[in-house]
């Protein structure tokens, strides 16, 4: 596209039955209107520069500072499209890369003592007068300035309220081992439930394959994906403590996870493969805590969930999908995949958004987590758990029943309609390796939540 002006396209149209003039007679006259056109769009920008002066700053502060009259370096975000200074707590920019220095804030008594006038030291600059701010922004001492104080978990998570009570929540953890796109999914939507504690530990590297069917985006390949879930997870609650490992759940010292497991906490299994299960299913037991082990099928055309409680007569992950063989990806009953191999794909048509479907299946377990979570709090209702038994296979879309098993359990093709689900119990097994015979109570215990 062309970018000059209206102006300068202008095009003069000659009539084809009008005669040549000749070039003698001819006048031309050239009308020189660059100044006045310069001056008119001098104006203009001049005119939008006096609108953006005018346009008052918002500022928005962290109610404890506020409490606290906190002295010290300003971090946070600066926008300058909306002229928001956008003011967070360490437990922020601690975790994430990319806030900034904003400016100073000092109380006033120490202004006289030490520092002197610091409004024109710093780009932001606050002085507590008594616990009401006095701002003032480098270079822009005659513009209004909005503040705003908020409060994070009465802010971010008011609308929690008469659902899950907030400090509840904040008393129950997960541990989540695989951080793909359906345990990265599922963490992130228990923070914005007000949960306060996170164990995350997976190995795998974000690679250009996963953007398309993961929370992180193009400026997170080559990042740990637990890096990248921490990250996440101070930007919608900095009071949420994340622990991280860079290797599968198995792998990580059993004396660094009893240090920092609570007594309330859940197990919620992610990986892409069935070995995964097994582990979680020990160390459900060995800690008395719940389980779920929740994965998607082929081109996550189906979702599947197990759940499990110690020492309540449940079966266990062996009872339900037979012994562990291990880790092995060249064998389908031991692992989840999303791709199809050659035989497959004849009988498969192009189903875009597959995140959508891993999405459905990471809720489900998202909700039914909340549940066990919350089951013995006063006055919950649970919402999936009453309606549900220990094994559930979502449907999210049906597929020629070939290519995915589990689709006979929906009936005739005809009768397949996607989200729906079958749910049934899992059978406890006297002869089972891991169950069949009485284990001994583990004495290991959990923290509390301090």
């Amino acid at each position: 596209m062309d970018n000059r002006t209206a102006n300068e396209l202008q095009t003069i149209v000659i009539p084809a039955e009008t005669e040549p003039v000749k070039a003698e007679a001819a006048e031309v006259i050239f009308v020189d209107n660059t100044t006045e056109k310069g001056t008119s769009e001098e104006a203009f920008m001049d005119f939008e520069k006096m609108q953006e002066a005018l346009r008052p700053y918002t500022v928005l502060i962290p109610e404890e500072y506020r409490k606290q009259r906190y002295e010290g370096e300003l971090w946070g975000y600066y926008h300058s499209e909306t002229k928001t200074y956008n003011i967070v707590q360490d437990a922020l920019y601690g975790a994430r890369t990319d806030a900034k220095a904003l400016g100073m804030a000092v109380r006033k008594e120490h202004t006289e003592r030490e520092a002197g006038d610091i409004s024109g030291q710093f780009g932001l600059s606050i002085v507590w007068n008594e616990e009401q701010a006095e701002i003032s922004v480098r270079d822009n001492s005659d513009t209004e300035i909005n503040i705003d104080y908020y409060f994070l978990r009465q802010d971010a998570f008011s609308r929690n309220q008469g659902i899950l009570e907030q400090d509840r929540m904040a008393a129950k953890q997960a541990i989540i081992p695989g951080a793909g796109s359906g345990g990265f999914k599922v963490g992130l939507e228990l923070v914005r439930a007000g949960i306060g504690s996170l164990i995350v530990a997976d190995n795998d590297v974000l690679a250009y394959h996963n953007v398309c069917r993961h929370e992180c985006g193009i400026h997170d390949v080559g990042r740990y994906k637990v890096d990248c879930f921490k990250e996440r997870v101070a930007d919608i609650n900095p009071n949420c403590r994340v622990y991280t490992f860079r290797e599968l759940i198995q792998h990580v010292d059993p004396a660094e996870l009893e240090k920092i497991i609570w007594k309330d906490s859940i197990i919620l299994c992610c990986a892409d493969n069935r070995h995964c299960g097994y582990v979680c299913n020990e160390l459900a037991d060995k800690y008395g805590i719940p389980m779920i082990d929740a994965g998607c099928g082929l081109r996550a055309s189906t979702g599947e969930v197990f759940w499990y409680k110690p020492n309540s007569g449940m079966a266990c992950y062996t009872c339900a999908y037979g012994e562990d063989k291990g880790v092995d990806y060249t064998n389908q009953a031991v692992r989840r995949r999303f791709y199809a191999t050659e035989t497959e794909l004849e009988k498969l048509h192009f189903q875009p958004g597959m995140y959508l479907d891993i999405q459905l299946t990471s809720i489900f377990e998202a909700k039914l987590a909340i549940d066990l979570l919350m089951e013995n709090e006063e006055g919950y209702e649970a919402k999936l758990l009453p309606y549900i038994n220990q094994c559930t296979v979502l449907l999210n879309y049906p597929m020629d029943q070939d290519v995915n098993p589990y689709m006979h359990l929906f009936g005739k093709e005809s009768e397949r309609r996607p989200f729906t689900w079958k749910t049934g119990p899992a059978q406890k097994s006297g002869s089972c390796s891991y169950c069949g015979a009485e284990k001994p109570s583990s004495d290991i215990g959990c923290n509390t939540v301090v």
